[in-house]
């Protein structure tokens, strides 16, 4: 009732209050980031999924493909994918930009 403990109890109060207003607050700006796009984009239907896909070298060796995928606004790391880029040669992120998505997005008649 009073003293350090009383402190430390109106503290960690305090903390959990500022952490709910936080988090409620952040997912109101996701779902105004996400209708934003839609809006930017002309979408019919505000995305609920969204990867994106980066190239990386090193000193034109080493190829690799990255992607990253958020879901409604967040991001699912259980969803990352790294992807050695193996018929391309040189410094062509094009190409390997193409390989990437090509062997990321399924093909007719062979998914």
């Amino acid at each position: 009732m009073r003293g350090d403990k009383r402190d430390l109890l109106e503290m960690a109060c305090e903390n959990a209050e500022k952490f709910f207003h936080s988090e409620t607050t952040s997912e109101k700006d996701r779902k105004d980031l996400l209708e934003a796009l839609k809006q930017r984009l002309h979408l019919r239907r505000t995305p609920v999924r969204i990867e994106a896909f980066d190239i990386s070298n090193f000193q034109g060796v080493y190829p690799v493909g990255s992607m990253v995928t958020f879901e409604e606004g967040k991001p699912n790391k259980d969803r990352y994918r790294h992807f050695k880029v193996r018929t391309v040669e040189g410094a062509d992120d094009y190409g390997m930009m193409y390989e990437v998505l090509a062997r990321r997005t399924p093909r007719p008649g062979r998914g």
